[in-house]
């Protein structure tokens, strides 16, 4: 119980440093040039969005209804790949 309770305790805390710094690095840019996300050369074949410099891992289809992941992004591929890796791991631990 107490190994839960200081690691349910340390992700909060590296959540909220890390949730910080992203709003003070998104207020220090907003005076900057706002990104298009719409621009061809984020799509891949048009379905598929590649951009390093956005953030963001989430964004909005360009056909259509519904949200798409940055691929570019880092962390989504761990969106891509949790699910996966805990699949893996279930199977493997139920034998």
């Amino acid at each position: 119980f107490i190994l839960f309770l200081v690691v349910l305790l340390g992700s909060l805390l590296i959540y909220v440093v890390k949730k910080y710094k992203h709003k003070v690095r998104y207020e220090a840019n907003i005076d900057s040039k706002v990104m298009d996300v719409d621009e061809d050369r984020y799509w891949k074949g048009g379905l598929i969005y590649m951009n390093r410099q956005d953030p963001s891992v989430f964004v909005e289809k360009r056909f259509g209804v519904g949200w798409t992941m940055n691929l570019a992004n880092p962390r989504g591929y761990i969106v891509i790949g949790l699910p996966f890796v805990l699949l893996l791991l279930i199977s493997i631990f139920s034998l």
